[in-house]
């Protein structure tokens, strides 16, 4: 990677939260990192905002890591949302992944921390390329209607520039269409 990777971290403890990044730099990382432990730091930060990924202990002494995933669904960012735990039950992770966490990671098994984080990163990186597509294409779209008014206008202009330049042409019509509707007789011509 050119630049280093914004990852913010919501973990109580600077010891768990050096060997998330210690276990990420190993891997071949280059990380900015912070590290938040309260509901309101967490907010601060997002508001800051240039974050790549925001990992999450599940247990902190004042919230849990499944409020910091709404803190950042409230925020309106897309970012992927890791959760770290020593002890989730299945149930919780399921919650967590329902309620749109990317990926949890047990403490104990950090091994599958990196692969996550590439994951999470590509699909990111895919998500934006997507929503700049389709903003491509709504732009291009709107342009085409625009065109599309435009070559109305031009018809248009060109019927009145036609009329303007031969103006017996409307007065020719219209008597035409007289004559047609009064049977074609000669005494009308």
């Amino acid at each position: 990677m050119d630049e280093p990777l914004s990852v913010l971290i919501v973990e109580d403890s600077e010891d768990d939260a050096l060997l998330l990044v210690r276990y990420m730099e190993r891997g071949g990382l280059c990380l900015r990192w912070e590290r938040v432990e309260t509901q309101a730091a967490l907010r601060e930060a997002l508001v800051r905002g240039g974050w790549n990924l925001v990992i999450s202990d599940y247990r902190l002494p004042a919230f849990d890591g499944l409020q910091a995933l709404d803190i950042l669904k409230d925020s309106g960012l897309d970012i992927p949302f890791l959760l770290v735990s020593g002890s989730i039950g299945e149930e919780r992770a399921v919650e967590a992944m329902r309620r749109g966490a990317a990926d949890y990671i047990f403490k104990d098994n950090l091994a599958r921390l990196l692969p996550a984080v590439q994951r999470e990163l590509r699909e990111a990186e895919g998500r934006r390329k997507r929503r700049e597509a389709e903003a491509a294409q709504k732009a291009l779209e709107e342009r085409l209607k625009e065109a599309e008014k435009l070559e109305t206008i031009g018809m248009i202009a060109g019927g009145v520039a036609h009329e303007v330049r031969n103006p017996l042409f409307a007065l020719q019509t219209v008597a035409a269409a007289l004559h047609q509707k009064l049977g074609g007789r000669e005494e009308y011509a």
